[in-house]
Parts: C-alpha cells; sequence; structure tokens
C-alpha cells in the first residue's frame, strides 16, 4: 500500500481490527452456534432413534424366536444394533466430507457477494469432534434400543406364529 496514492486506498485494516471484529462475532454469535450444534446433535439422535427402531420393530419376532433359542439379550442387541453401528460409522465418515463441500459452496457462492465478506475457516479438529459427537449421539441411541430388545418377551414369538 505504500506505493499508492492515499485517494486509491479506502481503508487500511490492522491485525487488532481483525481480532476485534472476531470478538464481536463470538460475542454476537457465539451462543447461537452452540444452540445450531446442540440442534443439529438432537436431530441426529432422533433420525437414528428413528431408524434403529424400525430395524428393532421389523424383526420383533424374530428376536422373540431368538430369545427361545437361548440367546442372551446382549448377542441379541449386537446382531442387530451392530449392522447398524457399522450404518452410522460409514454415513458419518461419508456426511462429514460432504457437508465440508457444501458449506463451502454456500458459503463461496452466497456470502461471498456480500460486503464485509469472510472466508471459511474451519479446523481439522472440528471434523474430529463433529464424527465423535455423532457417535456419541449413536451410543445412546443404540443404550435405548438395547433396552427396549430386553422387554421383547418370548411369548411374542408364540403369538404371532404363522
Amino acid at each position: 500500500l505504500t506505493g499508492l496514492p492515499d485517494d486509491d486506498v479506502a481503508t487500511v485494516i490492522t491485525a487488532s481490527d481483525y481480532t476485534k471484529l472476531s470478538t464481536q462475532l463470538m460475542v454476537s454469535m457465539g451462543g447461537m452456534m452452540n444452540l445450531i450444534k446442540w440442534f443439529g446433535a438432537l436431530f441426529f439422535i432422533i433420525v437414528v432413534y428413528v431408524l434403529c427402531k424400525q430395524v428393532i420393530e421389523r424383526n420383533f419376532q424374530s428376536i422373540a424366536m431368538t430369545k427361545i433359542l437361548g440367546f442372551r439379550n446382549g448377542e441379541i442387541g449386537m446382531l442387530y444394533i451392530a449392522s447398524t453401528t457399522i450404518a452410522v460409522i460409514v454415513g458419518l465418515l461419508i456426511s462429514i466430507p460432504f457437508i465440508d463441500v457444501a458449506m463451502k459452496l454456500i458459503v463461496n457462492g452466497y456470502l461471498y457477494t456480500m460486503t464485509g465478506y469472510l472466508p471459511l475457516s474451519m479446523s481439522p479438529m472440528t471434523y474430529v469432534v463433529m464424527f465423535f459427537t455423532g457417535l456419541g449421539c449413536y451410543i445412546v441411541v443404540a443404550f435405548l434400543q438395547m433396552r427396549k430388545v430386553a422387554r421383547v418377551s418370548k411369548s411374542e414369538a408364540l403369538k404371532n406364529a404363522e
């Protein structure tokens, strides 16, 4: 900027200006980001719970039959919950990079056109936190589904036998 005439320079932004801006953004939007994070976790729990519930309910009679054959609740739960665990882990590993690409497209496509554009910057630790948050939410759902498997009675297999 030293080679430009003063008339061509609209403003000079210093490191302290960026520090003030980031502090202001954290104060004004930090609480909202926490809310979005917890809403996302709750939404993930609900979606995964409904999907796991469908797996257990569709196999209700089979679960009861395996109880009659002498399997314990933990073994039965592992039969049905292990498959959803693999699906959730693969889904998380696929969706996190997809979300990253989508966010970059949104920011570059829309926010870049606004005055005062700030580039999207996410630390690699954010992706790790996203994965483990999703995994933790799934563990809560798996625990709830294990309780549901434990409540299936052996008589259900005999009631609905064709």
